[in-house]
């Protein structure tokens, strides 16, 4: 608890925090809240999705949502692979899932869009971020005398 004291009164400020409880190595997400836009003299909210990144082996896998669906036709994921690149389009997802797959090792950051569609009009939401994900090279190794590529396996 921190006490702010001003002008001979004391302040107090309870700082609560609360845990996302995930199985498996998570990175923070960002996203959520909305953006209001004018189509035919109607004003249509627009919802920035909500991501969140995992790594499975050299794979990263993000979970996306938005409130709301109306109007969505897609989700575009950007990556970047240095803080100095520009992120670069990966490709899209009409699922609430992505997977980059195969990755080298390095760390990577996300950049996921959602874009709706109204009345043969594209538009796109503010973009949620997914940094620093960092993936492992995994060499094979050998399990009874046999090469598996598969580290947990």
């Amino acid at each position: 608890m921190n006490n702010i004291e001003k002008m001979g009164k004391t302040l107090c400020i309870l700082s609560l925090s609360l845990s996302l409880i995930y199985c498996g190595q998570v990175d923070e997400g960002t996203g959520g809240g909305s953006i209001t836009i004018v189509h035919n003299n109607q004003d249509i909210r627009l919802y920035k999705p909500v991501a969140n990144g995992s790594l499975v082996y050299q794979n990263v896998v993000i979970d996306i949502s938005v409130e709301d669906e109306t109007y969505l036709t897609r989700y575009k994921v950007e990556r970047k692979a240095d803080a100095m690149q520009d992120y670069v389009y990966i490709g899209q997802t009409l699922t609430e899932t992505y997977e980059d797959a195969n990755l080298a090792g390095g760390t990577y950051d996300y950049k996921i869009t959602a874009v709706y569609t109204i009345d043969g009009q594209e538009y796109e939401s503010e973009a949620a971020n997914v940094d620093d994900m960092q993936v492992l090279t995994i060499g094979p190794c050998l399990i009874n005398g046999a090469m598996n590529v598969d580290p947990c396996g």
